[in-house]
């Protein structure tokens, strides 16, 4: 977590109290066959990739009512998440 917003129109602000949570996975299989952004290069949004794995909407649904903030997660083609800002788990996790 940064703590800023890496949107380009908000580059630099702080999150406020009740800003969303994005969650990024690189993933083939996750983001096959999926349109991606027509802003975020090689990003598959949220609502794609929930409307196949509803799971993930049940997870998000979830997760924004214990933490109290929307979370969303989106998927990245392979070998096209930005460099920044990122968390990246160690390999082998």
């Amino acid at each position: 977590m940064t703590g800023v917003s890496a949107n380009p129109r908000k580059a630099g602000q702080p999150f406020r109290p009740k800003s969303d949570i994005d969650f990024f996975v690189e993933s083939g299989q996750l983001t096959e066959g999926l349109p991606t952004s027509r802003t975020i290069p090689g990003m598959v949004p949220p609502r794609e990739v929930m409307k196949v794995y509803p799971e993930l909407k049940t997870w998000a649904d979830k997760w924004s009512g214990e933490l109290g903030r929307k979370v969303s997660p989106a998927g990245f083609l392979p070998g096209t998440v930005p460099e920044q800002p990122a968390i990246v788990a160690p390999k082998g996790r």
